[in-house]
């Protein structure tokens, strides 16, 4: 489980409104963080975070 604390301290920083969503882009993105060490790049985290953004944006238009 997430501390309350870490999703409105991450609320702060992403343009989602909504706490379900804030709590979403939190795992994602701590996801995608252990993948791209996991392969030891910061690049493939960058790629995959701007395409998760491009395509939410695509789907609330």
């Amino acid at each position: 489980m997430i501390p309350a604390q870490n999703i409105v301290t991450r609320g702060n920083l992403v343009p989602w409104t909504d706490q379900q969503q804030v709590e979403q882009d939190f795992i994602i993105g701590r996801a995608l963080g252990e993948d791209a060490a996991h392969q030891g790049t910061l690049r493939n985290l960058m790629a995959a975070r701007t395409r998760s953004t491009m395509l939410f944006c695509a789907i609330r238009s």
